[in-house]
């Protein structure tokens, strides 16, 4: 039987643009992050490609581990970000050129080596406020794209997300989001992918245990 826990994690909401002085410096971080997830306008460099090679790089092991690149990937794709608004971000950093509080907010959030868990977690989806109906329904959408994906393949679900998730749950999570690679020639497809991850991200902010309970239940 599945564990099903609940994560009282507060998430980013849906603009990126003022942010009120008393929201803290975990919530405006995932802000940016969530809406760098969903910058897909610059193909293979784009915001989505960043956090998915960040992703991979703070989850990965042995050579392919290189958190040192994350943080840069992260950081050269803040710019990207559509309708950014950094001036409500500069007082964490002070006054500075254009973008000096954000780069202060990722670089406090890795020293604090907390960035790979906002980075599974930093979505635009307002999680704080959903009803019980709300949250099934994403999960049913969760496991949609499960099917839709895996559906001609269970054993790739079954090596590199189930098996993974008990010893490690954001490498299973960044597999997860990495099998919905989107095709850049198609900006169509690659909107639909980001919408995707975000699905998948927001599952596991609210229950992480439940997500991957999803890919049991498609297996049986």
């Amino acid at each position: 039987m599945c564990r099903v826990g609940i994560a009282a994690l507060i998430c980013a909401t849906a603009v990126v643009g003022p942010l009120r002085a008393q929201d803290n410096v975990s919530t405006r971080t995932k802000t940016l992050l969530a809406a760098e997830w969903k910058e897909t306008g610059s193909a293979g460099l784009s915001g989505i490609m960043r956090c998915l090679t960040a992703l991979n790089e703070y989850t990965a092991h042995g050579a392919e581990a290189d958190p040192r690149d994350a943080l840069n990937q992260l950081l050269s794709g803040i710019a990207q970000i559509p309708k950014i608004d950094v001036s409500p971000l500069l007082d964490i950093a002070g006054k500075g050129p254009a973008f000096t509080g954000a780069y202060n907010l990722f670089n406090r959030a890795d020293d604090g080596h907390k960035m790979a868990d906002f980075l599974a977690t930093a979505t635009q989806q307002a999680v704080d406020s959903m009803n019980d109906k709300a949250k099934a329904a994403l999960f049913d959408a969760a496991f949609k794209n499960l099917k839709d994906r895996y559906g001609k393949d269970p054993d790739s679900l079954d090596k590199r997300v189930n098996k993974v998730f008990d010893k490690d749950p954001l490498r299973a999570l960044y597999n997860l989001l990495y099998d919905l690679y989107p095709v850049w020639q198609d900006p169509k497809t690659a909107d639909d992918a980001a919408a995707k991850m975000e699905t998948y991200r927001t599952c596991y902010l609210i229950d992480k245990y439940k997500l991957f309970c999803l890919a049991k239940t498609f297996l049986q």
